[in-house]
């Protein structure tokens, strides 16, 4: 009679430190998981931060080009004064050729929504950030406002 109250104990103690086992586990790979989004979400707003703080520009054929990034939206603006022209002038002539939203998802990444409704994902590089925290010189990959493999704005 008494092994089957000892071998009834062991079984729930056993039970019991599995199901224990199981829950301290859970709460570790949720924590993880709750740790993880957070940073990431942290980065996105930094590098959202990065965009939205520049004025992005850009002389492509001697035409001033600017990006005008706030919280959701990049306005793609193209200078149509003349090319000689002072960049107050250039700037206040810059007329919007397109408009897209987008979405900061990593600190090198944001999604961009084009008018045939797919998001493209692009991503961003500042080389210089690194060594001299210098967020002023920008690298999108792919680009998206030109038919290249890149393209590089200067915040001026």
């Amino acid at each position: 009679m008494e092994n089957i109250i000892e071998n009834t104990k062991k079984t729930s103690s056993s039970k019991k430190s599995k199901k224990t086992t199981i829950i301290a586990l859970t709460i570790a790979v949720v924590s993880v998981l709750i740790i993880l989004f957070l940073i990431n979400a942290t980065q996105a707003m930094l590098l959202k931060y990065y965009l939205k703080n520049g004025r992005w520009e850009d002389s492509r054929g001697g035409h001033l080009c600017i990006l005008d990034i706030s919280n959701d939206t990049i306005n793609y603006r193209v200078s149509s004064a003349e090319r000689n022209a002072p960049l107050s002038e250039q700037r206040a002539a810059a007329v919007t050729v397109a408009t897209y939203q987008y979405k900061a998802i990593s600190m090198s990444k944001i999604k961009i929504l084009h008018e045939n409704g797919k998001w493209e994902t692009i991503t961003v590089k500042f080389p210089f950030a690194a060594a001299m925290s210098d967020y002023s010189y920008m690298i999108l990959h792919p680009a998206f406002t030109i038919d290249r493999e890149e393209e590089e704005w200067l915040d001026f």
